[in-house]
């Protein structure tokens, strides 16, 4: 795939035009765009102070049954809502849309719905709204895979719906809350949807969330105002100004110019120093993304078993966890959060052996690897991406890096073009690890593994209702994984904000930023 915006000089690292497609904005541009945010601003305040909100990477699409992008999902979850909302501290599932739940047997879900909401353009939501959305999602998209053991949607009254499932589906509530991104299921409006086309319910988002879109300029801004007839509390702030700023030391500019109030990925070494500053904060949470090292195992080298085997002992993990992210940086042994109630906790990160892989490759042609990376995305990917080539050149293979602009690089995760490795983070906030599944069953978008082993006890464990045995089921999954050196290293990074004391934030939701939940200071 060639991106016709994407330049690369003559070291091969891409480097990218004032704005690209992708919706990033780079130094050059930021100027511009922070003027025209100035304009905002000061339209946002004749109904209340704009809050200004950079993310670390630009948008890929507005439908939330069409993406599982992040960066997508912070400005979605102002618009948007599900069902219910799950308390990331105690698992507690809080009313929103639905007002209450019951599972009448293992294939019937019954939710009973709140009265009195509004869309955005006055009308009203019921249960035809929830059946049209659950059935939209599960027709394409991002959730659809999680979503497959929908049979059918019955609207019982306008206020009571009823969802079928085909087997046994234990983690169905968990898609009716916003955080963790497996199948969420974000409530449209019918009526909407169906009189518009897909680019334009895309284009301009209506939901009954807190906020309501009022302008989009693609590869710049979204504004948001708040919806006056919202059925919930109201949010604090009136306005928010939402930009898309890759490159993490232009994004602490802006924050210590004043030019942003919210930052995403604060870079570790700027701790400090931000935190020092009397008109600056720092919000931190331990519970952020895991970040995984995905394995194409289906093409050669990786379809080798012993060729995986190389590969993890080559990789001081630790050591580079360690080095670059600190007590930031938790390193794990199998792809779960240690907030997972199924993770294997006694499965430890593969031993650094340089001398074994060094001997699994001695006897073979060099295997050359061309791989991509994001640059900014994440805490400290370039560096960590640079620190496991190195060594993986120690120990013999042959490494073609290049950085990629974040939005080409996903759709190429997606299309599994994206080489025969790449890193990639994953929300692990619903705590269960129907996340796991989403990308190493053979079925995922993104997943290079294809165990049939694996997929016949994982799909056995996603139907089972029983908690312990379904536990157990997993377990026995994670060490298929490990013992066949599926996956490669596995970090948890902590997620870090910068803020503007202006405005009190509370970083409790791992990398989900509630829009709704940040108040102005006293």
């Amino acid at each position: 795939m060639t991106d016709p915006n994407t330049v690369s000089d003559a070291a091969g690292r891409n480097s990218l035009p004032p704005v690209t497609r992708r919706g990033v904005v780079t130094v050059a541009a930021l100027s511009a765009l922070l003027a025209g945010q100035t304009s905002a601003q000061t339209a946002g305040r004749s109904t209340g102070a704009a809050l200004r909100l950079a993310l670390s990477a630009g948008l890929d699409r507005l439908d939330p049954h069409k993406t599982g992008n992040g960066t997508d999902h912070v400005v979605l979850g102002g618009i948007y809502e599900t069902l219910f909302w799950r308390v990331l501290a105690t698992g507690e599932m809080q009313p929103r849309l639905a007002t209450g739940y019951r599972l009448v047997n293992s294939k019937l879900w019954e939710f009973t719905l709140r009265q009195g909401v509004r869309f955005h353009d006055g009308t009203p939501f019921t249960a035809d709204d929830v059946k049209f959305s659950i059935e939209r999602a599960k027709e394409g998209g991002s959730h659809a895979i999680a979503l497959g053991n929908v049979e059918r949607v019955e609207v019982v009254d306008p206020f009571l719906v009823r969802v079928h499932t085909s087997a046994p589906d234990p983690t169905f509530l968990l898609r009716m809350q916003p955080l963790g991104g497996a199948g969420r299921v974000h409530i449209l409006s019918k009526v909407y949807s169906e009189s518009r086309s897909a680019q334009d319910v895309n284009d301009n988002p209506m939901g009954t969330g807190p906020y309501r879109m009022t302008r989009w300029l693609k590869g710049r801004s979204v504004a948001l105002t708040r919806f006056d007839d919202y059925w919930g509390p109201k949010p604090d702030v009136a306005n928010i100004v939402i930009t898309f700023i890759p490159e993490a030391s232009t994004r602490v500019n802006a924050l210590i110019r004043g030019e942003v109030d919210l930052i995403q990925r604060l870079p570790l070494h700027e701790v400090d120093r931000i935190g020092r500053m009397p008109n600056l904060n720092v919000a931190r949470t331990r519970d952020g993304l895991v970040h995984t090292i995905l394995l194409n195992s289906r093409q050669p080298p990786f379809d080798d078993l012993d060729v995986r085997r190389a590969f993890n002992h080559a990789i001081d993990i630790r050591g580079i966890i360690a080095g670059l992210l600190g007590d930031n940086g938790t390193v794990l042994g199998v792809p779960m959060a240690p907030n997972v109630v199924q993770i294997d906790s006694t499965l430890q990160p593969y031993r650094y052996d340089p001398a074994l892989a060094r001997s699994i490759l001695s006897s073979r042609p060099p295997i050359e690897l061309r791989t991509f990376t994001s640059d900014g995305r994440y805490v400290a990917d370039r560096e960590i991406y640079q620190a496991i080539n190195a060594q993986l050149e120690a120990v013999g293979f042959k490494v073609q890096p290049q950085t990629m602009e974040w939005g080409r690089l996903i759709s190429m995760m997606t299309t599994r073009s994206a080489g025969p490795f790449f890193m990639i983070g994953w929300d692990f906030s619903e705590g269960d690890a129907s996340k796991t599944a989403s990308f190493t069953l053979s079925t995922g978008r993104t997943s290079g593994t294809n165990n049939p082993a694996y997929d016949l006890l994982v799909l056995e464990a996603e139907r089972e209702m029983d908690p312990e045995k379904r536990k157990e089921m997993w377990k026995r999954a994670q060490r298929i994984l490990y013992d066949n050196y599926l996956l490669g290293p596995i970090w948890m990074g902590a997620s870090v904000f910068g803020a503007s004391r202006r405005y009190v934030f509370n970083a409790d939701l791992g990398e989900f930023i509630n829009l709704a939940g940040i108040n102005s200071a006293a």
